[in-house]
């Protein structure tokens, strides 16, 4: 059974693929989309219950965002629905929505299970979000400038667990293979590059 196999079901491998830069990072994708599903789903029914409009319209942006990653159209297109519906307020089939919502996600997350897990040897780095991703690339942007190999590797590893678009993700990979070869400068422009790119 590979992984396209998903593509029976609706999924869009190929843009996964293109998304995540290959197969190995889409395994690792899918086992960060796994981990976050409970905490996800505890807060979007508090959101819901609270009538918390705005946080639930960001969070279901996350859920929405990471979706379109791992190929997992169906779950992508209801959660953009909520995502855009709910901006302005609770509505009247929300509830309804809401269920089947719900019922994809939780049929996306047993779908990529048997890729999610055993596919990678190493276990998958901890689900991290913006605020943190930023502060680890000054890290490791400090590192690179010290040229601390063992910190820096650390740094760029716990990186992985941060959804980064396909473009900042080649910059990524890319001054991970200078950190291997040991070429610090140019790992830290590749590092550089990405924190502007983030807006900072």
């Amino acid at each position: 059974m590979g992984v396209f196999d998903l593509e029976n079901i609706g999924f869009d491998i190929n843009s996964a693929l293109g998304f995540t830069g290959g197969e190995e990072r889409l395994y690792s994708a899918m086992a960060l989309f796994e981990k976050a599903y409970p905490q996800m789903c505890e807060k979007l029914k508090g959101f819901a219950d609270e009538a918390n409009n705005t946080d639930f319209s960001i969070t279901v942006h996350a859920v929405k965002s990471n979706a379109r990653m791992i190929g997992a159209t169906a779950l992508f297109k209801i959660a953009e629905q909520l995502e855009l519906s709910t901006k302005e307020g609770f509505y009247e089939s929300f509830n309804d929505d809401l269920a089947n919502f719900f019922e994809l996600y939780k049929e996306a997350v047993d779908a990529i299970k048997p890729y999610a897990k055993g596919k990678n040897e190493e276990a998958p780095a901890e689900l991290i979000g913006r605020g943190e991703a930023m502060d680890i690339l000054h890290k490791l942007s400090e590192s690179l400038d010290e040229y601390d190999d063992t910190e820096s590797a650390k740094y760029l590893k716990k990186l992985d667990g941060f959804f980064f678009n396909d473009e900042l993700r080649k910059v990524l990979d890319e001054a991970a293979k200078q950190l291997d070869e040991f070429m610090y400068d140019e790992a830290l422009e590749c590092v550089n590059k990405v924190i502007d790119a983030m807006g900072e």
